[in-house]
Parts: C-alpha cells; sequence; structure tokens
C-alpha cells in the first residue's frame, strides 16, 4: 500500500462525527445511576422476603388450627345433645401438631337467645399455640356452634 492509501483508510471514519459516537453510548453518570435504581430495587424484596415467610408460617398456623377445632365442633355435634350437657364446663385437651403443640379449650353455656323451655346449648371450642416471633405469647383461635336436643 502507499502512504497515502493508508492514511485515507485511517481517516475512515463512516461519515459519523465524534459528538456522534459519544450520544450513541451510555455515559459513566447514566450507568452509575442504573445501578442505584436496581440495587434500591433488590433490597426492597430482599426485605420484603422474610416478612412474606413469616406471614405464610403464621397463615399455616392458624388454618392448622382452624380444621383442629372445626374437627372438634363436628365430634360435638355427632356425639349430640346429652353428650353436651355431660360435659365439665371446661374441658381441655392437647394436641400435637407437625412442629406445633396445641391446647384446645372447649366450654358449653346454655344458649342465651333461646325461646324458654327450649333445650339449646352454645360449644365454644378455643385452640391455643405459642407464637414463634417476639414477644413469646400464645395465639388463638375461637369458633362456636349450637347444639339442640332432638
Amino acid at each position: 500500500m502507499r502512504a497515502f492509501d493508508v492514511a485515507h483508510v485511517c481517516a475512515y471514519n463512516d461519515g459519523v462525527t465524534e459528538k456522534q459516537k459519544i450520544s450513541r453510548a451510555f455515559t459513566f453518570l447514566e450507568i452509575v445511576a442504573a445501578l442505584a435504581v436496581l440495587a434500591i430495587g433488590m433490597l426492597a424484596v430482599i426485605t420484603l422476603f422474610p416478612v412474606g415467610l413469616e406471614n405464610s408460617k403464621r397463615a399455616s398456623e392458624r388454618t392448622r388450627a382452624a380444621i383442629l377445632v372445626y374437627q372438634q365442633l363436628q365430634r360435638y355435634r355427632a356425639w349430640g345433645y346429652a353428650y353436651v350437657t355431660s360435659m365439665a364446663q371446661g374441658t381441655y385437651q392437647s394436641f400435637s401438631g407437625d412442629d406445633l403443640y396445641f391446647l384446645q379449650w372447649t366450654r358449653v353455656t346454655p344458649y342465651a337467645g333461646a325461646t324458654p323451655g327450649t333445650a339449646i346449648r352454645e360449644v365454644t371450642v378455643t385452640a391455643t399455640w405459642p407464637s414463634t416471633q417476639p414477644p413469646a405469647k400464645r395465639r388463638a383461635l375461637t369458633m362456636s356452634t349450637l347444639i339442640c336436643e332432638r
């Protein structure tokens, strides 16, 4: 190649000016700003993850307690009025779940809304279980049903 041809090839810029080359690329400031926004978003997701896990665990515990209480109320309905009236006023039972200990308390009282002469008892079942988060207190779930003499 001759010297003229080499200089001509080196000067070749595809018709793009230097200002256009700079405007086509990201600046360092734009990259830093994008990374900052990304980091803030990731931090928000990371902080919410443990909260979601804890809420999921509490919901699971509450669901298991609701199932236990509902099953016990169904048993009382099946056993009938005679069994319910023969029960002591406060009856305790304990149940162990997979990794949770439930304490169940049953209370039987005459139904206050009953018309005179009708035999209706209100059966209230309460399940309690220990809280997994501080402060250490017991959580509770209560359900009631009415049982009448047939």
